[in-house]
């Protein structure tokens, strides 16, 4: 192990452990929410394992965890992630600026995917939007420049303001139902 401690966003903040090992794997584990946490201008706001993100190569986030906070990933150097069925809220800015991020595995019912989300996520080739989410948020995927494909449910009743800015190779979207906003 290379480091671990607490990310809690529940009581005193000891819900939550995470594990980040050798082998740039970080684990978050326990039962409930994270906390939101700053931007690069709130640097006393960082997630606990910021100094390590160069060394993060895998996240995976356990059954029991059921929120993600703003900010969590800030620009890791993550190319997989694995988000479980227990997670319902994937935060602000929660991916943005991980330029290697290409594998994004979501198994819960997440009704919003936040604004910023995967911005500027440069790997990401392909995406499948989760059944239940309701809301893809602004910018939400704006700079994916090798975006090609994303399949978006039924679920889907809002498209914010340049969710998609500036992600010039996407050429299919895929859509399952029939009644979607798009704020442009």
């Amino acid at each position: 192990m290379v480091a671990s401690g607490y990310c809690g966003g529940e009581g005193d903040g000891t819900n939550l452990t995470w594990t980040l090992d050798s082998d740039g794997l970080l684990t978050i584990s326990g039962k409930g929410k994270m906390p939101d946490y700053g931007t690069e201008s709130y640097a006393n706001r960082f997630t606990p394992w910021y100094q390590y993100r160069s060394d993060i190569k895998r996240i995976i986030i356990t059954e029991g965890v059921t929120s993600i906070g703003n900010w969590s990933f800030y620009k890791s150097n993550a190319e997989s992630v694995i988000v479980p069925e227990s997670v319902t809220t994937i935060g602000a800015c929660t991916f943005y600026i991980c330029t290697r991020l290409s594998n994004v595995t979501i198994y819960g019912k997440i009704s919003t995917i936040g604004h910023s989300c995967f911005s500027d996520c440069s790997s990401l080739t392909s995406f499948i939007i989760p059944d239940g989410v309701a809301k893809i948020g602004e910018f939400a995927f704006s700079n994916c420049r090798k975006l090609t494909s994303i399949i978006i449910p039924d679920s889907v009743t809002l498209i914010d303001t340049y969710a998609f800015h500036d992600s010039s190779r996407l050429a299919d979207i895929y859509y399952t139902g029939s009644e979607t906003q798009w704020n442009t």
